[in-house]
């Protein structure tokens, strides 16, 4: 499903396809985030200038996609951006309300996304919201059935808040797909309906066969945050 933007509210919805038997849905909710969620001030703490020039590389890359090639021999595109992390540093908050197999769980995601491009990001964990970029909140979406994360934000989102529908963290192994899934969507990437081959974990329907971030996973990330990345430490080097 795509990833719905607007300047201050945006969302995206995984569907889930967990061992237990459920049907291959497709949901948007729309609201507004006013009082809704915690509230990060993250963004409000950042160098304007490295904003605008996050928001300029963002623009300017004429390419946000992976290109593969299927089966038949047709170009196919995965994992496409609809806007990127304000910052290289991305610190985490878990609502504590979570319970603690959950946070680790949480974790785990978050490095998965680590190693799929060291060097990418600085994942931190920080005590509050207003602290964060990234929020997993322990409020359920019993009105999709998967996950969902809500930005804020156009082209460089202010903050991030994944919520999850409690019901499909039925296993370890439901729970880390989906929460890969939705920290991918606050990395920046939309969902993707091309699962010919099981590419990538941003599938819209997932617990098919893709169980964990995948190579094509990791190629896009790379593609689109490390120049980025390099051209700030070389600039930092000078």
């Amino acid at each position: 499903m795509k990833l719905y933007k607007k300047f201050l509210t945006a969302l995206a919805v995984a569907v889930m396809a967990v061992p237990v038997a459920l049907p291959a849905l497709s949901n948007s909710v729309y609201a507004s985030t006013d009082n809704l969620f915690p509230q990060s001030k993250f963004y409000d703490t950042l160098d304007k200038d490295a904003i605008n020039k996050r928001a300029d590389y963002f623009k300017g890359r004429p390419l946000v996609q992976v290109p593969q090639t299927d089966k038949n021999g047709q170009m196919h595109y995965v994992n496409r951006f609809s806007g990127i992390t304000p910052s290289q540093d991305v610190p985490y908050w878990i609502d504590s309300r979570i319970p603690a197999k959950q946070q680790g769980i949480i974790k785990q995601a978050i490095s998965d996304w680590n190693d799929a491009a060291p060097g990418v990001f600085n994942f931190y964990q920080v005590d509050t919201p207003k602290d964060a970029y990234m929020m997993y909140d322990f409020d359920d979406q019993t009105n999709t059935p998967g996950g969902v994360t809500w930005h804020e934000g156009n082209d460089v989102f202010t903050s991030a808040v994944i919520q999850v529908n409690h019901k499909q963290l039925t296993t370890s192994t439901a729970s880390l797909e989906l929460y890969e899934h939705e920290t991918g969507h606050a990395l920046g990437f939309t969902d993707t309906d091309i699962n010919w081959n099981d590419n990538s974990v941003q599938q819209t329907v997932m617990g098919k066969n893709v169980k964990n971030i995948t190579d094509y996973d990791s190629l896009s990330l790379i593609r689109m945050y490390a120049p980025l990345a390099l051209d700030n430490a070389m600039t930092a080097s000078k």
